[in-house]
C-alpha cells in the first residue's frame, strides 16, 4: 500500500480501498451454508487487502496533518483510538449477529446462525458505503508538496592518506 499511496496519491487509493471493503462485505452478506469455502476465503481476502489499502494511507495522511513535533503523540492517540474503535466494532457486530440470530431461531433453526452473520455483514456493509461516500465527496486529493534535500555543509579534514570528509544534508518539506 505505500508504493501505490506514492504512486497513486491518497484520494484514489482510499477510494479504490472502500469500494473493495463495500463490495466484499455486500459479497459476504449472500454467503450460505452450502457457499464454497473458496468464494468466502476470496471475498475476506479481498476484505484484508481493502482494510489494508485504507489503514495505512489513513495513518500516514492524518499523522502528515500535524506538525512534526506532535508526531509522537498523534501516532500514541491513533493507536489507542484505533485499538478502541477495534474493540468497539468487534463487540458492536458480534452482538449485531447474536441479535439478529436469536431472533430468526424460531423461524429458521439452526440457519438463524447464518442470518445473523449476513445482518452482521449488511450492518458493515453500511459503514462501508459511508466511508465510500466519504472517500468520494470529503477527501480532496492533496497537492504534491514535495521534499527537499540540499547539502548544508561539506568540511573535510586530514593528511595526505586519511581524508575524513563529512556533509550535513539538510531535509525540508514545505507545507
Amino acid at each position: 500500500a505505500g508504493k501505490l499511496y506514492d504512486k497513486i496519491g491518497m484520494k484514489k487509493l482510499f477510494v479504490a480501498g472502500a469500494l473493495c471493503l463495500l463490495l466484499s462485505n455486500i459479497g459476504m452478506i449472500f454467503t450460505t451454508m452450502e457457499t464454497s469455502i473458496w468464494i468466502a476465503a476470496a471475498l475476506n481476502t479481498v476484505r484484508c487487502i481493502a482494510i489494508g489499502c485504507l489503514l495505512m494511507p489513513l495513518v500516514t495522511w492524518g499523522i502528515d496533518g500535524i506538525d512534526d513535533s506532535l508526531t509522537a503523540h498523534g501516532t500514541a492517540l491513533l493507536t489507542s483510538l484505533r485499538t478502541t474503535a477495534g474493540a468497539a466494532g468487534s463487540a458492536i457486530f458480534v452482538g449485531i449477529m447474536a441479535t439478529s440470530a436469536a431472533r430468526f431461531t424460531a423461524e429458521l433453526g439452526d440457519g438463524a446462525q447464518i442470518r445473523g452473520v449476513d445482518t452482521a455483514f449488511a450492518a458493515m456493509s453500511l459503514g462501508s458505503a459511508v466511508l465510500f461516500a466519504v472517500s468520494v465527496f470529503c477527501v480532496k486529493e492533496k497537492k504534491n508538496t514535495g521534499i527537499y534535500c540540499g547539502i548544508d555543509r561539506v568540511s573535510c579534514n586530514g593528511s595526505d592518506r586519511n581524508i575524513i570528509c563529512t556533509v550535513n544534508i539538510v531535509q525540508k518539506t514545505e507545507r
